[in-house]
């Protein structure tokens, strides 16, 4: 998987979901809701209109108590893994496998068919964590960031420099998640550029995320896909 783009909840039509579609997208993410069924009437939705890339959930690694109902939903679902942030150590990953498993096996479901990606620079605790992701899961699939939420973690008040390069904070974190995920031998995908209007600029970090071993890229809107396929 190269691209992964982002796909709002409650499109206002159907042609919001073709346009989505049609993008070209590897992999889509849906952002949970405060009502997760919500994000699984999407999911089906899509593959009603015959989504051919996985389609994943993004949740928080840190289980709350409603979580087993939660996984119980998406076990019973057509959704293909779970994007789970603020993953800090792969114990994090672990301990969901145990209880993706449990629920899969409850709703008569293939154990191990539903994939994880592990977001896995939210928190500062997180960053000392990333040499612990090999063999986590055979689920695991790739170690991906988020510049954001890494600099609002660390306390920086911006997150890029004048001339568009990261803080040191947030490139040190990006080289451990790329390190992190070369340990662990699984994918290592770059965080989005928030700027959809500045292809150009968008374009020179894909081809740095490339060089630097980056195996693919969050997108934001349809056009950012479309480079990041030709770049990867």
């Amino acid at each position: 998987m190269r691209s992964f783009l982002n796909v709002p909840l409650d499109p206002a039509s159907s042609n919001a979901y073709d346009a989505i579609l049609a993008s070209g997208a590897d992999c889509l993410i849906l952002e949970a809701p405060d009502n997760i069924e919500i994000a699984l009437s999407c999911c089906t939705d899509m593959k009603r209109h015959k989504a051919s890339q996985p389609i994943y959930l993004r949740l928080k690694a840190n289980a709350s108590d409603e979580m087993e109902d939660a996984l119980a939903h998406i076990a019973a679902s057509n959704l293909d893994g779970l994007l789970l942030d603020h993953c800090e150590s792969g114990r994090d990953v672990t301990a969901m496998d145990v209880r993706m498993s449990a629920a899969e096996a409850i709703a008569g479901r293939k154990i191990g068919s539903l994939g994880i990606i592990a977001q896995v620079t939210d928190t500062a605790t997180a960053l000392f964590g990333l040499g612990s992701y090999k063999d986590a899961s055979p689920r695991l699939k790739a170690l991906t960031w988020d510049a954001d939420l890494t600099a609002k973690a660390i306390g920086a008040t911006v997150v890029r420099t004048r001339n568009g390069s990261f803080i040191p904070p947030c490139q040190t974190a990006r080289d451990l998640c790329l390190i992190g995920a070369a340990a662990a031998g699984i994918q290592a995908i770059d965080t989005a550029c928030p700027d959809h209007t500045d292809l150009e600029a968008f374009g020179r970090e894909a081809m740095e995320a490339k060089r630097d071993g980056f195996q693919g890229k969050w997108a934001t809107c349809e056009k950012q896909v479309t480079l990041i396929q030709q770049i990867f």
